[in-house]
């Protein structure tokens, strides 16, 4: 077994420690169900409307980390919603279940949906949370709603069914004195039936340290997310054995049996990252850095590409009336992808897939960084190599108002295949080089340029039922795609 999947088993053994109760939950011997009953919401149940208007097609900020709400592609889209949330009860035994539905009904000059983005039954127990269905949830340590989206799993597309069992905090390791603490998940979900390979499933794990120093946490992490199955219409059925599902879990290569597809000597179409943060509390401030090293193949889990991945850093003020309560800035680099000097940069074709060909998709959004481009039409990522600054600012001047903006220069060079005369790219390698009659077109030769923005805010009208107005402007030009402008407005009621 290579090294990373001797991490993995050893993050496995940690996360069977955890889940039995070998480890007690963080912060002494009270659990996470006692603290939601001293502390836990009410029911939780809202209406929304909104309306998005563009005179071409939706500015970017207006449609990306969306949950797949707004179609990129509409100009006018009218959105109405009923949100349910119930919170955890207990109901005897140490044990509590709650639940939640959200029913979107979207009509625009685009594709109409009527369809609930989130469905979820869910069970605790201790430090220990299990959900299935549909539920909103992101993947690594970035900064929710500065963020310009999680290359794991962000809030670019609606939610795929699942089922997933978790740590719903940071639990304590035994003999550290609360110095160092432990976090973990574990799911199995499937994609839509309507892509190139039909209904893959999408294995997904991650295990996280926490250090405690005085005023200063440390996190580090390893995020693991496997595409597999399916009905190929190049292979046929992918489900395979169970010994597959065991070798897609520890990421290893296909046995020479077994049929399946593999990327690299991996199995299955994988998607991780190494990540890595810090959080500093001084006073009320609390100032966070993060680092994710991006993973797509096995060359990606030795550093080959160590610049690709996104850098993070800023600061929150949870809380008050301040013009600035949090301020992020990020930097995307995904530029690299494992090539050598001597070989063409880009040829591993990040989000795509030779047999999963949607690739890190969802009905038509992609499922991590929005900035990395799925084209509907060609059912494929055909933006891949990019290098974005993106900027998140928040705050709540008065009681009743906050507003966000958020502001993104990206620089796009589309994908690797581009470049290569026969379009051949991810057949390059130190082993096969590219022959003299092919032709590399220098990658400045691609780049195209986009600033996108937005800048949006809300009203809080009234207390009891609250409603809240909401509005917002976007806007993107440069030569990559069309000049855009939009503005988005609607209201929310919460009983």
């Amino acid at each position: 077994m290579n090294t990373y999947g001797s991490q993995l088993v050893a993050a496995y053994v940690i996360c069977f420690l955890i889940f039995f109760g070998l480890l007690q939950p963080a912060g002494g011997s009270s659990t996470l169900l006692a603290q939601q009953q001293d502390n836990r919401n009410p029911l939780h149940f809202n209406i929304y409307q909104f309306t998005q208007y563009s005179p071409g097609n939706t500015p970017f900020w207006h449609h990306a980390n969306r949950r797949g709400f707004i179609d990129p592609d509409a100009s006018v889209s009218y959105l109405t919603g009923i949100n349910l949330q119930i919170p955890v009860t207990p109901i005897g035994a140490g044990i509590g279940i709650g639940a939640g539905g959200e029913l979107l009904n979207r009509f625009s000059d685009g594709p109409n949906t009527f369809h609930f983005p989130q469905l979820y039954l869910q069970a605790e127990y201790k430090a220990l949370r299990l959900r299935a269905g549909r539920f909103y949830e992101t993947m690594g340590k970035h900064i929710p709603g500065l963020s310009s989206g999680s290359m794991m799993l962000s809030p670019n597309a609606t939610p795929f069914p699942k089922i997933s069992l978790e740590l719903s905090r940071f639990v304590d390791v035994p003999l550290t004195r609360g110095r160092v603490a432990f976090r973990g998940r574990y799911s199995e979900g499937i994609l839509e039936n309507d892509r190139f390979t039909k209904s893959p499933r999408v294995h997904q794990k991650s295990i996280y340290l926490k250090f405690r120093i005085e005023r200063l946490r440390v996190f580090s992490g390893i995020i693991h997310n496997a595409m597999w199955g399916g009905e190929s219409p190049q292979r046929g059925d992918l489900s395979g054995s169970f010994n597959d599902y065991l070798r897609i879990v520890f990421s290893q290569a296909a046995s020479e049996e077994s049929g399946m597809p593999g990327s690299g000597n991996r199995l299955g179409n994988s998607v991780g990252a190494y990540d890595f943060a810090a959080t500093y509390t001084l006073d009320r401030i609390r100032f966070h850095a993060y680092r994710l090293f991006y993973l797509e193949d096995t060359p990606s889990t030795r550093f080959r590409s160590p610049w690709d991945g996104v850098w993070g850093a800023g600061f929150e003020r949870p809380g008050g009336e301040k013009w600035i309560n949090g301020l992020l800035y990020e930097f995307l680099h995904t530029i690299t992808m494992d090539a050598k000097d001597h070989i063409p940069k880009g040829r591993a074709n990040y989000y795509n897939h030779s047999v999963y060909q949607s690739g890190w998709s969802y009905y038509g959004n992609g499922l991590g960084n929005p900035l990395l481009t799925f084209d509907r039409d060609e059912g494929r990522f055909v933006n891949n190599m990019v290098i974005a600054h993106h900027i998140g600012l928040t705050g709540q001047p008065d009681e009743r108002f906050r507003y966000r903006l958020l502001a993104t220069y990206n620089r796009n060079y589309g994908q690797c295949d581009d470049r290569i005369s026969p379009g051949r790219c991810g057949a390059i390698t130190t082993e096969n080089p590219m022959p003299d009659e092919w032709e590399l077109l220098p990658r400045s030769e691609f780049r195209r340029d986009r600033y996108s923005a937005l800048l949006e805010g809300q009203i809080r009208v009234r207390q009891t039922p609250e409603i809240n107005f909401h509005g917002s402007v976007a806007f993107d030009f440069g030569d990559y795609q069309a000049r855009r402008a939009g503005v988005l407005a609607g209201f929310d009621i919460l009983f």
